[in-house]
């Protein structure tokens, strides 16, 4: 596959964070993981999990599919807005996507059109990660899902200073994460409902023609 690119976004280690808590709403996001770094499956849908809970806090209904070892991936310009890839790469492939040293993970974001499909995360900087803050490595890696999920609804320029899209990664967003307080901002939960919505509006037009 040919990747088109893209400038690089990431979730590094060393911002606070506060939550809101929009309505739950229908708009839905495939998500298809595939996993290069032979994280295990359970703890793989536990951080899906995660990072599922925080979308539908922003109302926003998704769907977390690992895709196992032999999955191929599928050329984003076929995939649609609404149907987003997330990798789960170890150190050796990091040095595709030129990441800054302490970058947790990386969203691959058109220059063009200030959007993209796929992110990534890194999983043995994430191990690394729990292990200084002493913390469950799950947890980490569904905060890092989550927030790269946010770069590919939300497009280019989408950190804040709160929430679950701020940067960069401290211990106080573990501690918000871990009881259930680290969301979207209200502002930004309707901004990706509202791509969804006029994504989906785009589709039935162009259907109808």
């Amino acid at each position: 596959m040919r990747a088109i690119i893209l400038s690089v976004l990431g979730f590094t280690i060393v911002g606070a964070a506060e939550a809101g808590n929009p309505p739950p709403g229908n708009d839905i996001v495939a998500v298809r993981i595939y996993n290069y770094a032979k994280v295990s499956d359970s703890a793989i849908s536990r951080a899906a999990a995660f990072a599922k809970r925080v979308l539908a806090l922003a109302g926003v209904d998704s769907e977390w599919v690992i895709q196992g070892k032999g999955g191929v991936e599928k050329n984003p310009a076929e995939t649609g807005r609404r149907n987003l890839v997330m990798r789960i790469i170890p150190n050796r492939m990091i040095v595709q996507w030129a990441t800054e040293p302490y970058q947790l993970g990386y969203s691959l974001i058109s220059p063009e059109t200030g959007t993209g499909y796929i992110g990534g995360v890194h999983y043995e900087r994430i191990r690394d990660c729990a292990s200084v803050w002493n913390v469950d490595r799950t947890l980490i890696l569904g905060i890092v899902l989550a927030h790269e999920a946010g770069h590919l609804l939300l497009g280019a320029g989408s950190h804040s200073a709160h929430g679950i899209m701020s940067a960069p990664l401290e211990f106080e967003h573990i501690k918000l994460a871990s009881h259930g307080s680290l969301h979207f901002t209200e502002n930004q939960a309707k901004t990706i409902r509202d791509s969804l919505k006029n994504n989906h509006l785009r589709d039935l037009q162009l259907a109808q023609r």
